[in-house]
């Protein structure tokens, strides 16, 4: 592969803008003391932070504010879970944990 064609693949995988949701915005509301105002720059900083070590599609394509676990199957055993029993939940498949 030439480096023009590495390039291409990497640009392929930027998306300049966070797609802030609803989602999105309740996570940092509640759990963050990230001001609303503040949240598209801080997210967008800590992508570029990460974004120069490594050129991941994830992080490019802002995959980590997905929140997939809760198109999981599973996902509302594992609520019942943390909610009844005090489990506790590691998700491996965040990205920038």
């Amino acid at each position: 592969m030439s480096t023009h064609e590495s390039s291409d693949k990497i640009t392929s995988s930027y998306i300049d803008e966070p797609p802030i949701n609803v989602n999105v915005e309740t996570f940092f509301a509640n759990y963050t003391s990230i001001p609303a105002l503040m949240l598209r720059d801080h997210l967008t900083a800590v992508r570029e932070r990460a974004w120069k070590n490594f050129n991941f599609p994830c992080l490019g394509r802002w995959s980590f504010l997905e929140f997939a676990i809760q198109q999981s199957p599973i996902y509302e055993e594992i609520l019942e879970k943390c909610k009844n029993e005090d489990a506790t939940v590691i998700d491996f498949g965040c990205c920038l944990s």
